[in-house]
C-alpha cells in the first residue's frame, strides 16, 4: 500500500536538555528520497503572466514614484534646485546686462571717433 500514512513516535531533545516525545505522521515510503522527488509534490503559486504581470509591475512602480514625489526629502531637493536655478538665472541676466552695457559704450565711442574723424576730414577738405 504505497503512500499509506503511518504514525511513528519520535524522541527529541528539548532546549532545556529534557526529552520531548512527539508523534510524526509520515508515509511508508523511504525517507531517504532525493529532495527533487519530494519537491515534485509541492504546489507552487502560479506567477501571473503577460498583461496582468505588466499591470502589477506598473502599479508598483507608480506607487513607488508617488511615494518618492510626496517625500519630504524630494520636496527639499526640488525647492533647493528651484532656488539655485533662480539665482543662476539672475546672475546670467546681470552678466548679460553688463555685457550689453559694455557693448553699447564701445559702440558709442566708436561712433564718436568716426564722427570726429569725419568732421576733421570735412574741415581739411573745405
Amino acid at each position: 500500500m504505497a503512500g499509506e500514512q503511518k504514525w511513528a513516535p519520535m524522541v527529541r531533545r528539548g532546549l532545556d536538555g529534557g526529552v520531548d516525545m512527539t508523534i510524526e505522521a509520515g508515509s511508508r515510503q523511504d525517507s531517504s528520497q532525493a529532495p527533487d522527488a519530494m519537491m515534485a509534490g509541492r504546489h507552487e503559486l502560479a506567477r501571473p503572466g503577460g498583461r496582468q504581470r505588466r499591470t502589477i509591475v506598473a502599479s508598483v512602480e507608480l506607487t513607488a514614484l508617488a511615494r518618492h514625489l510626496a517625500s519630504r526629502r524630494f520636496m527639499t531637493q526640488v525647492i533647493t534646485g528651484a532656488i539655485v536655478v533662480a539665482a543662476v538665472a539672475e546672475l546670467l541676466r546681470e552678466n548679460q546686462a553688463r555685457g550689453v552695457a559694455r557693448l553699447v559704450a564701445w559702440d558709442q565711442k566708436r561712433r564718436l571717433g568716426d564722427q570726429l574723424a569725419s568732421q576733421a576730414r570735412q574741415r581739411k577738405g573745405s
